[in-house]
């Protein structure tokens, strides 16, 4: 097997009908580290991230956690929809149609950043009042609702984020939006630093040195976020549209929407959709219980979430692998390496 694995994985999915286990598990474990260590990454950045509101008090903590759980579930539909085609991707990389698979890349692109547009227009026509029907104190409402009005106006950078890393990883690179992933985490970090605090003096080494802040609070919290995903989307769809040889769409081709296309999107997405409006939905009503204890209750919450979290993230970046395995494989028609894959991957994250 090549370093380079774009192009391996594809090879060795035609090539075989099955495979013995042991190189099972190596694809796996090849293609889930960067995964895993992203996801990973993700928590430890993000943990960080709400410890810096957190030194702002508990009442911008609560304006963030009053609002946490309805901006996870608009990040599930964000990625629901992206899955519909990279899934379709992944399906015809598996059956050696580059060509097919590069017309639904572009159709993807236009799906995606039209649904983006509309979910940040709902978003925004909820986040006034979405604070009140929370029954969040009155002390964090304008907050919460600033914070989640920034969330909503960088959806659509979110949307194509999660469709560009898709797209990769559909292709068997793993890797490169990993990497991304956690230059992005950092870039959170850094920009929150800056838009977060006011201006003040830092100590370090017997030195002291003045320190620009934007003093923004919770407002800079969620900006930070956004231009995180901003910043890197250019370099992330560099690979996934210019330098990925399988799901390059530089050179010309069409765009026309096609009807085939847009149904297995849609019945991959209303499947997804729904699961996590129903996990998402939960999570929401236990925050609207929780919000009448008042602003420590809801920051305690939140950030026991959060703390939470890493029981499942390992999960989710193994996931992301058993998608590309099983969808290629499926593409393929190769029926045993589906079920190898899926239940290799399903022991892992059981292990796990």
């Amino acid at each position: 097997m090549r370093k380079n694995n774009e192009l391996d994985l594809g090879i060795i999915v035609r090539a075989n009908d099955s495979l013995p286990s042991s190189t099972i598990r190596k694809l796996i474990m090849r293609l889930s580290l960067p995964n895993v260590m992203s996801q990973l990454m993700e928590f430890i950045l993000q943990y960080i991230d709400t410890a810096m509101v957190g030194a702002l008090g508990a009442v911008a903590s609560a304006a963030i956690g009053i609002v946490a759980t309805s901006t996870w579930l608009l990040m599930s539909l964000s990625m629901a929809i992206t899955v519909g085609f990279s899934v379709q991707i992944a399906h015809r990389i598996g059956a050696g149609d580059l060509p097919f698979a590069k017309r639904i890349h572009r159709q993807g692109i236009l799906v995606c950043f039209a649904y983006s547009l509309l979910l940040t227009l709902c978003a925004l026509a909820i986040a006034k009042p979405l604070p009140k029907v929370l029954a969040a104190p009155v002390s964090i409402q304008n907050d919460a609702y600033a914070y989640f009005a920034i969330f909503a106006l960088f959806l659509p950078a979110r949307v194509m984020w999660s469709l560009g890393a898709g797209v990769l990883q559909s292709a068997g690179d793993t890797k490169t939006p990993s990497v991304i992933n956690i230059v992005m985490c950092m870039l959170d970090v850094i920009f929150n630093y800056f838009l977060i605090y006011p201006n003040r003096t830092i100590h370090l080494f017997g030195f002291s040195m003045p320190m620009y802040g934007a003093g923004l609070g919770v407002l800079g919290a969620s900006l930070g976020t956004g231009l995180s995903y901003v910043v890197t989307l250019p370099w992330l769809y560099y690979h996934s549209c210019i330098k990925n040889p399988q799901t390059c769409i530089k050179e010309h081709g069409s765009w026309r929407l096609e009807r085939g296309v847009l149904q297995d999107a849609w019945r991959i997405f209303h499947s997804l959709a729904l699961e996590r409006i129903a996990v998402n939905g939960a999570q929401i009503v236990a925050t609207r219980i929780i919000s009448p204890l008042g602003n420590v209750a809801i920051a305690a919450h939140n950030f026991a979430d959060i703390i939470e979290a890493i029981c499942y993230m390992p999960a989710f970046g193994i996931a992301t692998t058993a998608t590309t395995l099983v969808a290629q494989s499926f593409g393929a028609r190769k029926k045993q390496l589906v079920q190898q894959f899926s239940a290799s991957c399903l022991r892992l994250t059981i292990g796990i």
